[in-house]
């Protein structure tokens, strides 16, 4: 059903420009009550130029192309003599559009108030390393419906997603890791631990609480190796690292790169910064899963901004990308 949500009226396009842009674009979508004969006249009649794709007319291209021309020529051409073929009428059509539209709405609202009780009760958002943790009930996650659970973990793992082509792979969420969610349900006695959309996935029951962490997956190592972002002097602008984290760099003028740090840069690491070689928190960390700012010239690590570890003389602001 919310795959259906793409021909809703209005939406924004998926990516900001920067984490702190306020406007987007905005994609209009109307419901148009004439027809397309009607809107060529229009346009004609008020010298409005007018192009139309002419691959949309070859009903053997794509099955969209076949179901647009059974719907505009071919039903309308024989209803009178096949009166069964009124359920693929484009009143029909519509009729079926305003049911799902209203169950899609219903789904929205039981989202928005499972996300308020979750949110309310000790909910956990680690920013900078990409991690979440909460509890929900045994009973009510399992008084869910599954849509609805579906479209809520879709939005709440999109900002430590770094899949690159995430907002198409709602389906893949939906009907895989919620069939095994559902199916952990009934005997939950075992950790689940599953991966979907680049997110790791745990589930542990805790008495009568089902405690979720949801954290970034490790990047493979040849993303580790080849992710890399140039920062040009002087260049203060945001940049996306990885499709996870905005990331902005002032006060310096040389050329300066961002990547992945590697366990083979761990001397430039404590060089820079010298105490994080006695102090546990760090020696627990996986070293080969968070970002660096490193001048290019030099190879000189400036900082790691997830780790909260900034050289004087740099500023460095970073933030998870935000879901629309």
């Amino acid at each position: 059903m919310f795959g259906l949500r793409g021909l809703r009226e209005l939406s924004p396009l998926p990516l900001l420009a920067s984490p702190i842009d306020s406007e987007c674009i905005r994609v209009y979508r109307p419901l148009l009550p004439f027809e397309k004969a009607t809107i060529r006249q229009t346009s004609v009649e008020n010298d409005v130029e007018w192009f139309e794709d002419v691959s949309n007319q070859d009903i053997s291209l794509t099955k969209r192309n076949l179901l647009r021309y059974m719907i505009n020529e071919y039903v309308p051409r024989l209803i009178n003599s096949r009166p069964e073929i009124e359920c693929i009428s484009r009143q029909s059509l519509m009729e079926t559009t305003e049911e799902v539209t209203k169950l899609v709405q219903s789904y929205e609202t039981e989202k928005q108030n499972l996300d308020r009780r979750v949110r309310s009760n000790d909910f956990q958002f680690d920013e900078l390393m990409a991690s979440v943790k909460f509890s929900i009930p045994l009973q009510e996650l399992r008084d869910t419906r599954l849509p609805v659970l579906a479209r809520w973990l879709y939005e709440v793992i999109y900002p430590l997603s770094s899949a690159k082509h995430f907002h198409w792979s709602f389906a893949k969420l939906e009907r895989q890791a919620m069939a095994r969610v559902w199916g952990w349900l009934d005997n939950p006695e075992d950790t689940l631990i599953m991966t979907y959309l680049n997110v790791s996935f745990n589930l542990n029951l805790q008495g009568l609480n089902v405690e979720i962490h949801l954290f970034r997956q490790s990047p493979q190592r040849d993303i580790i190796r080849h992710c890399k972002t140039h920062v040009g002097p002087k260049d203060s602008s945001w940049k996306l690292f990885d499709r996870i984290w905005w990331i902005r760099i002032s006060n310096h003028d040389a050329d300066i790169e961002i990547r992945y740090y590697r366990s083979s840069m761990r001397r430039e690491l404590v060089n820079a910064f010298p105490h994080i070689s006695s102090n546990e928190k760090y020696s627990r960390l996986n070293f080969e899963a968070f970002p660096v700012i490193i001048d290019e010239k030099t190879s000189q690590v400036l900082a790691a901004p997830t780790l909260g570890l900034i050289n004087d003389g740099i500023y460095v602001e970073c933030k998870l990308k935000r879901l629309l």
